[in-house]
């Protein structure tokens, strides 16, 4: 059997970035609408309102961009192998070796004929999702070749 490396895609990557500045489209415009309610009847209330507001997204994003940026970090480190009976799982935390012959089930999650992402179920009970990876087929495929298929599930 052969032995095969994915990468995780750069489109993960980028939804990863965008993910960061999602605080900020749900704190601004809940504070514009605070601040500019007819009850208020002071101009200056909805500037005050309106910048505790944007003091506070800034805040969330910074947090959510930091952590953003150390996860882009071990992106580059990540890898999935797939190869003799085992599913190794290499980050910048570490290397994880998964017998694939302890899986139980496998789920497979298809978007339009593509492999949106794979479940695999542990009889230990772990769960690991395996997504994001580039070329989900050539992984779903390679693991067809190394796993029962009575155990898939579509």
């Amino acid at each position: 059997m052969t032995i095969k490396t994915f990468t995780l895609n750069e489109a993960e990557a980028r939804k990863i970035r965008r993910g960061a500045f999602l605080p900020l489209f749900l704190i601004v415009p809940l504070a514009a609408m605070y601040g500019l309610d007819p009850s208020k009847s002071q101009p200056s209330h909805f500037l005050i309102t309106f910048l505790i507001g944007v003091i506070c997204a800034a805040v969330v994003v910074s947090i959510s961009w930091h952590a953003a940026k150390r996860r882009l970090a071990d992106f580059s480190k990540t890898s999935l192998t797939i190869g003799d009976g085992k599913l190794i799982l290499m980050s910048g935390m570490g290397q994880s070796d998964l017998d694939l012959g302890a899986v139980t089930s496998v789920v497979v999650r298809q978007k339009r004929n593509s492999v949106r992402s794979v479940v695999l179920k542990f009889s230990d009970g772990r769960r690991v999702e395996l997504q994001g990876y580039s070329e989900m087929n050539a992984l779903l495929s390679s693991l067809r070749q190394h796993v029962s298929q009575d155990l898939f599930d579509s």
